[in-house]
């Protein structure tokens, strides 16, 4: 979605730290944010399958620590 192909910008090294904390702010808060996620959602796709959902959407999230995360985007 990012990958350079799909954008008109570049990720520069000041772009890399503020979205990086945003990232990691982000994941930090994840599972308290999900908790306002309605029950009919939670509902409609299964507590076990939004489980998988959201620990992938977290760690995900977490790869922004990652250099190679930040190699495929530039």
């Amino acid at each position: 979605m990012f990958g350079p192909s799909n954008r008109a910008w570049h990720i520069d090294m000041v772009d890399k730290v503020e979205y990086s904390q945003r990232m990691y702010d982000t994941a930090k808060r994840f599972r308290d944010l999900c908790s306002d996620i309605p029950d009919e959602w939670c509902e409609s796709i299964g507590k076990q399958r939004l489980d998988i959902l959201l620990k992938k959407i977290e760690s995900n999230l977490m790869r922004c620590n990652l250099n190679n995360f930040w190699s495929v985007l530039q």
